[in-house]
Order: C-alpha cells, then sequence, then structure tokens
C-alpha cells in the first residue's frame, strides 16, 4: 500500500513537501519521484544494516500452523500457574483464572530438569530463563525449590529474569530472589495503576520500604531491578510518569514501556484512548524521541528498529511479527513438561505438546500479519508488526485503534528523524485518486 506523506519543517507549516512511501517495501520517494537513499546521508552511512533483508519468512496460521522447537535455547519461559491477587483491567490472563493454586514440589521439580537433561534441551551463551504467573510470587514455596536448582543448573552468570507486581514483596524474599541473582521487574502503571488495583502498592509503606530496599540490594548484587509500564488513558503523558516514579519512588528509578493497553483491556472504555489522549502520547513520543535522543530505552530500541528498516528498505514479507514466542529457540514450558503458545495463556488450555517431543509441537494459535488484510495496508506496519500473533481477527479490530496512536507517534518521531520534517498527514494512494 502506498501513502502520499505530506510534511513541512518545523516553523515553516506553508512550505509543504510532498513524499511516497510504500509501506510493503518501505521505500520512499521524494516530489520529484527520486528514490530517497538514506545511506547517502553521512549520519546513517555506517547505520547497521539488518539481517532482515535476506531472509524468507514462512508463513504461519491456524491453516498452517508453526511446527517444532529447538533444542538449544535462547530463552526459556517457565510458567508457573495463571493465580494472581491482582484483576487488573486489562490484564490479557483475566479469561483464565482458574481461582486455583497448584504449587509444584520438590519432586516435580526435580523430574522437569531430569527431562531438559534427557531430551539434551539447553541454553545458549547468551539465554535466559523467564519466570512467569499470573503473579510468580503467589508461587512462592515453588520458586524456594526452583531458583536453587536453575542455578545448580545452569550457572551463576544465566540471567534470571521475573516479572511480577510487587505487592507480596517482603525483605526475605528481596534477599532470597538477590542471593540466587534475579532480576525482578516490577509491573506498576505509574499514575495509571488505578486501572489495576484499588491500592496503589507505593502508598503502603512497608510495600515501598520493601521495593526501595530490592532496588538498593539490586544495585549491590550488580542485577538489575526496574518497572514495566503498560501506557494507558491514565499514563499517556510520558513525562509526568517519569515524574512520578523520580518523586514518588526514587530518582534512580529505571522503567520502560511493555506497550499501550491491548488485547482483552481494549474493549474496556476505561482502556481505549480518545482523541485528546492520543494527542498527548503522540506529542510526548516526539518529544522523547527526538529533544531527549537516546534516554528513553524502550522507545529508542522501536525507534531503531523502525529506522533500520526504512534506511535499509527492508521489504515487509521479512518481518515475522512482534512476539518472540513464535521462534523456535523461544519455549514456554510448565514444570509437568507441557509446552504452551504463550507465558500469558495457560499451559494446559493452550497446550501445544510436550518437551518429550518437540518435533512434534504444532501452535494453531498463531496468525501472522501477513494472513490479516487490514495489517498489510496500515501505514505503521513495520513499527506495529502486526500485534499480537495470537489474537482473534475480532480481538485485534478491538486494540487496533490503541496500537496504531502509539506506534504512528513512533513512525512521526523517526519521519522527523529522518527527513527533518514534521507528518502533517498520510492517506493512501487509492483514496487519492
Amino acid at each position: 500500500m502506498k501513502y502520499r506523506i505530506v510534511c513541512a519543517k518545523p516553523g515553516k507549516l506553508e512550505e509543504q513537501a510532498s513524499y511516497l512511501y510504500d509501506n510493503q517495501t518501505n521505500e520512499i520517494w521524494d516530489a520529484e519521484g527520486g528514490l530517497v537513499d538514506f545511506r547517502k546521508d553521512e549520519r546513517y552511512a555506517d547505520f547497521p544494516t539488518s539481517k532482515l533483508s535476506d531472509r524468507t519468512v514462512k508463513d504461519f496460521s491456524p491453516d498452517e500452523p508453526i511446527i517444532g522447537r529447538s533444542r538449544r535455547l535462547k530463552t526459556l519461559k517457565i510458567q508457573l500457574g495463571m493465580a494472581c491477587n491482582y484483576h487488573c483491567q486489562y490484564c490479557m490472563q483475566n479469561a483464565y483464572r482458574d481461582g486455583g493454586v497448584r504449587l509444584a514440589n520438590e519432586q516435580t521439580v526435580d523430574a522437569f530438569f531430569e527431562i531438559l537433561d534427557e531430551q539434551g534441551i539447553e541454553l545458549a551463551p547468551d539465554g535466559q530463563v523467564e519466570l512467569w504467573g499470573g503473579e510468580p510470587l503467589v508461587y512462592w514455596k515453588t520458586l524456594k525449590v526452583l531458583l536453587p536448582k536453575i542455578r545448580s543448573h545452569w550457572g551463576d552468570e544465566v540471567l534470571v529474569k521475573m516479572v511480577t507486581n510487587g505487592s507480596l514483596l517482603t525483605k526475605e524474599k528481596v534477599d532470597f530472589l538477590m542471593a540466587h541473582r534475579v532480576t525482578v521487574i516490577v509491573s506498576h502503571d505509574g499514575p495509571g495503576f488505578d486501572l489495576r488495583d484499588d491500592v496503589d502498592p507505593l502508598t503502603v509503606p512497608e510495600i515501598k520500604e520493601a521495593w526501595l530496599y530490592l532496588l538498593e540490594q539490586s544495585q549491590a548484587a550488580g542485577v538489575s531491578m526496574g518497572f514495566c509500564v503498560v501506557i494507558s488513558p491514565k499514563n499517556v503523558d510520558l513525562f509526568a510518569l517519569k515524574h512520578f516514579f523520580a518523586t514518588q519512588f526514587s530518582p534512580e528509578a529505571h522503567f520502560y514501556f511493555e506497550g499501550v493497553v491491548t488485547n482483552d483491556g481494549a474493549a474496556n472504555d476505561a482502556c481505549c484512548l480518545t482523541p485528546e489522549e492520543a494527542r498527548t502520547l503522540d506529542s510526548a513520543v516526539f518529544k522523547a524521541l527526538i529533544q531527549e535522543e537516546g534516554q528513553w530505552e524502550s522507545l529508542e530500541w522501536r525507534a531503531l528498529g523502525l529506522m533500520r528498516h526504512l534506511i535499509n528498505r527492508v521489504p515487509a514479507d521479512r518481518i515475522e511479527g512482534r512476539c518472540d514466542t513464535m521462534k523456535p529457540e523461544v519455549m514456554v514450558v510448565d514444570l509437568y513438561g507441557r509446552v504452551g503458545t504463550c507465558q500469558n495463556r495457560p499451559t494446559k488450555q493452550f497446550q501445544i505438546g510436550r518437551i518429550t517431543n518437540l518435533r512434534a509441537v504444532t501452535n494453531p494459535y498463531f496468525t501472522r500479519w501477513t494472513r490479516r488484510p487490514v495489517c498489510g495496508k496500515c501505514l505503521v506496519l513495520s513499527a506495529c508488526k502486526g500485534s499480537c500473533p495470537h489474537l482473534t481477527d475480532e480481538s485485534l479490530a478491538l486494540c487496533c485503534p490503541n496500537e496504531f496512536v502509539f506506534h504512528a507517534a513512533i513512525f512521526g518521531a523517526v519521519w522527523f528523524r529522518l527527513t527533518g520534517t514534521i507528518m502533517l498527514s498520510a492517506l493512501p494512494v487509492t483514496e487519492l485518486s
């Protein structure tokens, strides 16, 4: 799909320029019809080339499912269960809460590692292990058994990460987690926390004290600690969000963005961005990426990824998708040997195989963006990458408005970096003809 993009330099809106952009080839033509070659710009002469340029990507959908998993893993995601002590309005796991907590005992954990060894499953030298819930700390008795065995099995240098809402943390639990060098990521949305629970943990003295202790001990151990933020209507002002963590927690607080509210939350009116909120987010993303370039890590890597596509003119059909769990070297498992689709879906309900037979693992739940007509026509395809591949067409339709706002903001900032102009409009050529 080709788009006519009208833009202008800052302060000179009356002097408009027109470009033609092809979202399938990532080619851009100027007003004279010349193909724009950003490699001739000295700023990007040494910009990294993309490894995607020459590869062929196989389509996947329920009719042509992803088959198999590698025995040499980049990431092993261990799903402990779906139980959680929160009921966040937008959580994609809400539909799968079973109300029960099944705790794996030492015998189960031992059997899990025996199977890994028997099957020759190993981590790459730069591999990592991720621990997921529900809320992982609900499964504390399991973690007490599991973490020492992870370290004895893979050593102290393997990265072990855990995402938690943090409300169940205590100093004693922090000491145990630091003894096993766990990178703890606290899920918190700053000023937008009331979409998650009635009581912000940062207003509870003993919880805040435990979090500050976690920060202190993480720094002492040389282990990362930070916050994971979901952008919602309540926190679209990213600079207010930054101020929140600096003043309500610590000036040393580090946070990154998981993304914008999507999935089940997108059907909730409280989670849908209004036009005014969309403008606020767009302005904040632009300011962060242009005026504070390099300072917003999770925005920066998204921007650099899109720049690689545009500078190297990487065709969209080389883009596999956004989620890493579609890759053979990434695997979601539970401690009972089941292979699942995603860390946010129960492995029992979405079992796609067992670790005892990785060749037979078959994932009929994912759909690549190429099988979704709306994605192929979208201006921000190379930024969004088709959203979550687990979504049904109906769920994707609910998610698209929020996804588009977020990724259009990144696209606009990247466009300014590359061309020095502000996008005023972008319309499909078919609508202009």
